[in-house]
């Protein structure tokens, strides 16, 4: 399998990228479900997606990811959510990685 640069992933990357629990919020379902594919092609195997705050929040205290990928129309709540998930450790891994997507505010 290629990386993103040409070059050739060895098994030990591609198995590694088979352990990494992935977030996605998204409450665009088309959106949720190319990021999915993104992740999929990666060799991310355990991909959850939500549409909504509350329905990720909840999977939080189950599975603790390595990856969240929220988007910032998300939730009203959704900086204070990422403000405590940095300060605390809300049954999330220590160092979990964290990407916030922002969009144009013309978006439809």
């Amino acid at each position: 399998m290629r990386g993103t640069s040409g070059e050739v992933m060895s098994d030990f990357d591609l198995q590694a990228m088979e352990k990494v629990v992935a977030f996605i919020g998204d409450p665009d379902e088309q959106s949720r479900r190319e990021l999915r594919q993104i992740l999929s092609h990666a060799g991310v195997k355990q991909i959850s997606t939500h549409g909504s705050l509350a329905s990720l929040t909840n999977m939080l205290g189950t599975v603790p990811p390595d990856l969240l990928m929220l988007s910032d129309d998300l939730d009203p709540k959704l900086f204070e959510f990422t403000a405590v998930t940095v300060q605390s450790d809300m049954g999330i891994r220590q160092f979990v990685q964290m990407l916030l997507q922002g969009y144009p505010s013309d978006r439809e």
